[in-house]
């Protein structure tokens, strides 16, 4: 009777496993849908399966009775063993997410799943150790057969080293790591799989004409089947629900830092936000009034006949406004009451914004040019000043439509200064001289805080909202054999990786000094995450970069030039070096920003200044000469030679 009862509730565990395996199955099949339906199966069948896995083989060591404290203290070292592997891994990645206990928790089901699989391992060794040759087993009048400590440890160890292998095959064939330690661990675990299937291969070859039985009957036929079938089962469930937890626990762990990284980006974001300011001290209130006195103007016109009697009419007419940016540019900070915090994609200046915005500075200049041709000095140092301060409030905005007019600014005031200053004739006073030195200098300090920034927050941004949609993803996530083996946590940390790195190189267009190299780097990188025939966040961060060098670029040149100009001015004869301008016109030599540790040149015959480019030529005979009309334009346009250098000539 006790044994009719014994192979019924064996029976009854082995439905669950069966029961189990098929829901665990058909949500596998489903899974590929936008559903949820099939993660609730899955779980289902992992929660019934394991459950009749683990009280199955629990009954098997129950009715052996032999050698308990023994098993015990193993299956004791290999659960502290994984529970603390578990943590460890946690503390690597510190943090948690928005719930704060799931991870925690999965940490817990992944050991329980653990014990389930050594239940199992455990029971189908102790279910087949009479069956043993002696170097598989130990046999005693008192315990019977028992497998040996070396096969427990064996069948135990080979569900970490399946987990550990999947690991280190994906590093390696996917990730492409080329270190040493995946690899030494994927032949470790190569080694234990195999070892495994050697014993299993023994076992059958030994038990293959031993097992002949007379078959059991009707009920206990079917009772036989169903418990056969429910330990055949268990084994691959108990697999399945390890390796689904293992996954799990990875998630969580990469989730937590996901967290923590979507914290301090949303810290970096709220700290690149422009200051919330009074009317008084605000200098958006007086560009309003600027823009609103604007007067329209034909631009390709107006730069074409910069110095005719119409020109000077629309001046005229502008004189307003012109007034009121002058005021503007003084005022300490400017504020759109725009949410920057919002989505990147929704912030976008008003086109209309944006042409007046360009507009103010278009009349400032050309008043510069028009007043520096009538030795008006003094109107052309405030308009000059005044632009570069504008240049400085358009870069306080975190966007890239106000940095790239900003760069843009500082490219046409310095042109068309340069076209004031070194027409042939022209008499600057060194009063005059020494304010758009300060000018300078003011603004050269000042532009590292937000050259590239605008382009640097739109990717902050960018991966902010990304990480947030990460952390949206709730346990039990996607609950299929292609998430655990396709989609794992490793990738998603390789790729975690390599946005930080990208990020820390966009970082270095915040940097004043910028040369060519880091932004070859930059370029590098962006290229390989650009998508193919289209236009990214990506390409406007090459544009603003090499934009950001070309503006510095013309602002040494520029630097350099008035300081040779105060000196030809001063001894009426042009230096023979740039170091004869130090230290009366030039406190240093300014730095050519195409390459660290090399300075903007100098060569007196004719007269003119020039960086080394990408050509990496120095010979000043292979500039050229200056075109025709070159110093009467509205603008002096820097030349840029074949070899890669960049020239702007003074006028003799």
């Amino acid at each position: 009777m006790n044994v009719v009862r014994e192979t019924k509730l064996d029976a009854l565990f082995s439905s669950f496993v069966l029961i189990g395996f098929v829901l665990v199955v058909a949500g596998n099949l489903l899974a590929s849908g936008a559903s949820t339906t099939p993660q609730w199966l899955i779980l289902a069948g992992l929660i019934a399966g394991v459950f009749g896995a683990a009280i199955l083989s629990a009954r098997v060591f129950w009715r052996h009775r032999i050698g308990l404290n023994a098993w015990l203290l193993m299956f004791g070292i290999h659960a502290v063993g994984m529970a603390m592997a578990t943590q460890i891994f946690n503390w690597l990645h510190p943090g948690g997410r928005a719930e704060g206990a799931s991870v925690g928790i999965n940490a817990l089901l992944l050991a329980f799943a653990l014990i389930v699989v050594m239940l199992v391992r455990g029971a189908v060794l102790l279910d087949a150790a009479s069956r043993m040759p002696g170097w598989l087993a130990a046999r005693s009048e008192k315990l019977g057969a028992t497998p040996r400590l070396w096969l427990f440890a064996l069948y135990w160890m080979s569900p970490l080293a399946w987990w550990a292998g999947i690991l280190s095959a994906v590093d390696i064939f996917i990730l492409n790591d080329s270190a040493s330690a995946p690899m030494a661990a994927l032949i470790l675990c190569v080694a234990i799989a195999v070892g495994r299937f050697a014993v299993r291969l023994v076992l059958f070859e030994k038990n293959k004409y031993t097992n002949w039985q007379r078959s059991p009957e009707g009920r206990v036929k079917a009772r036989a089947y169903m418990t056969s079938a429910g330990f055949a089962l268990a084994g691959a469930l108990s697999f399945y629900a390890y390796f689904f937890m293992a996954a799990r626990v990875q998630d969580d762990a990469f989730a937590a830092q996901v967290k923590h990284n979507a914290e301090a980006r949303a810290a970096e974001i709220a700290a690149m936000q422009p200051p919330a300011l009074a009317p008084k001290e605000n200098a958006e209130t007086i560009y309003k009034l600027s823009r609103a006195s604007l007067a329209p103007i034909n631009w390709h016109w107006a730069r074409a006949s910069w110095n005719t009697q119409e020109a000077r009419t629309e001046i005229a007419r502008n004189l307003t406004a012109l007034s009121y940016l002058r005021q503007a540019a003084a005022v300490r900070g400017i504020d759109y009451g725009i949410d920057w915090s919002a989505d990147t994609r929704k912030l976008e200046v008003p086109v209309a914004l944006m042409t007046s915005m360009g507009e103010l500075s278009g009349l400032a200049l050309l008043e510069l040019r028009q007043a520096a041709d009538k030795e008006d000095w003094q109107t052309s140092t405030k308009n000059f000043s005044a632009c570069l301060r504008y240049a400085r409030h358009l870069g306080a905005l975190p966007m890239v439509d106000g940095s790239g007019m900003a760069l843009d600014v500082e490219i046409r005031s310095t042109e068309v200064l340069a076209a004031a200053l070194f027409k042939p004739g022209a008499q600057p006073p060194d009063t005059a001289l020494v304010d758009f030195q300060k000018a300078l200098a003011e603004h050269l300090d000042a532009r590292g805080e937000y050259c590239g920034r605008a382009v640097y927050f739109t990717f902050v941004s960018h991966y902010g909202g990304m990480d947030r949609a990460r952390l949206a993803n709730e346990f039990p996530g996607k609950a299929s054999v292609s998430r655990m083996l396709k989609e794992l946590a490793l990738i998603d940390w390789h790729r975690q990786i390599d946005e930080e790195s990208f990020m820390a190189s966009l970082k270095l267009m915040t940097r004043q000094h910028m040369d060519q190299d880091e932004v070859r780097d930059i370029t590098r990188r962006v290229s390989a995450r650009r998508p193919m025939g289209s236009l990214t966040w990506n390409d406007l961060c090459v544009g603003t970069a090499t934009a950001n060098l070309n503006a510095l670029e013309s602002l040494r040149l520029l630097e350099a030039a008035i300081a040779i100009k105060r000196y030809q001015r001063h001894y009426g004869a042009w230096p023979s070096a740039l170091k004869d301008c130090i230290p009366l016109f030039l406190t240093e030599i300014p730095p050519d920003p195409n390459k660290k540790g090399r300075f903007v040149q100098y060569d007196s015959s004719p007269p003119r200044v020039y960086t080394i480019g990408t050509g990496m030529n120095c010979d000043p005979q292979q500039h050229g000469q200056p075109d025709e009309n070159y110093f009467n334009a509205y603008s002096l346009s820097i030349k840029h030679c074949e070899n890669g250098n960049h020239v702007l000539f003074l006028a003799n």
